[in-house]
């Protein structure tokens, strides 16, 4: 049995299930394209830090930034850099 088109005057052509198909791939486009929009903002965040890296600038303005960046992208409210000290072998928190 064939889907009955639609037939008020104002809606939208085609049969109600096309109709709902279009609607969900629309949906579906949406949500892809702010999936992409978010992981291309957190690679121009990380190539940003790694051009920072290329410039030295000093350990701690980076290990601040790289907490930023990573926070940033894994949605965090908080979060903290831990270093381990060659001379003494201890951890300590730098950022």
């Amino acid at each position: 049995m064939a889907s009955r088109p639609y037939t008020q005057p104002g809606e939208p052509t085609g049969t109600l299930a096309e109709e709902g198909l279009r609607q969900g791939q629309a949906q579906s486009h949406a949500v892809l394209r702010d999936q992409l929009a978010a992981e291309l903002a957190a690679m121009n965040r990380l190539h940003e830090l790694a051009t920072r890296f290329l410039r030295q600038e000093d350990a701690q303005t980076l290990f601040e930034a790289i907490l930023d960046a990573g926070i940033a992208i894994l949605g965090a409210d908080k979060g903290y850099v831990q270093f381990l000290s060659p001379a003494s072998g201890q951890l300590g928190i730098t950022a």
